[in-house]
């Protein structure tokens, strides 16, 4: 998962992927899910960051013991922004 934010530059490389500058935490606890509304499946569960830019927000689920990682494995729920 940090691989790919570096990739799409959400976080700039050489930088943590928790760096608070890069991500935000949504209001998910421990065990709670949630789906944007016309999607179907398993939504992500919380504790989740998210991550956004201009044309795409990115969340994913972070390990609900250690503010520093992602679950494993940890699903990600990406949404793009069209002109």
């Amino acid at each position: 998962m940090p691989d790919f934010l570096h990739r799409t530059g959400l976080v700039p490389y050489g930088t943590s992927a928790f760096a608070s500058r890069y991500r935000s935490k949504y209001a998910l606890v421990d065990g709670e899910t949630e789906l944007p509304a016309g999607l179907c499946g398993s939504g992500v569960r919380g504790p989740v960051m998210t991550y956004g830019g201009s044309s795409v927000s990115v969340m994913v689920e972070r390990s609900p013991f250690n503010e520093e990682s992602f679950r494993r494995p940890a699903r990600a729920l990406v949404t793009y922004r069209t002109p």
